[in-house]
């Protein structure tokens, strides 16, 4: 998170997840940069912007839409982060996190 902050205005990046690590209670969020800025094309910034409202969707428990803008990312360009994230929203189905989450990813393990 701290390497975006410095070159955030050089590049896109998509926001992978929000983690919290064993031992810290602050979360930090993970990007993948994506390409320079002006380098990215207008096709990758539109899945970028469907990517961005799935994610805010699932953080807010809004899992049908979530779910809708995953599968359909997943359709036309198949990627391990939708599969992960409708892999996640099935589970949340099934035991769900409660009104307290945050959507943060919390390692137990080092």
């Amino acid at each position: 998170e701290e390497s975006y902050k410095l070159i955030a205005d050089q590049f896109v990046f998509r926001e992978l997840d929000r983690v919290r690590v064993k031992g810290k209670a602050d979360p930090v969020a993970i990007y993948e940069p994506l390409g320079a800025v002006g380098a990215v094309s207008d096709h990758e910034l539109a899945v970028l912007d469907r990517w961005n409202e799935a994610l805010a969707s699932y953080r807010s428990q809004a899992w049908d839409k979530s779910q809708a803008l995953l599968a359909g990312l997943q359709a036309q360009s198949p990627h391990y982060l939708y599969e992960l994230y409708l892999q996640r929203i099935a589970h949340l189905r099934s035991d769900p996190p409660g009104p307290n989450w945050d959507g943060v990813t919390t390692f137990e393990t080092k």
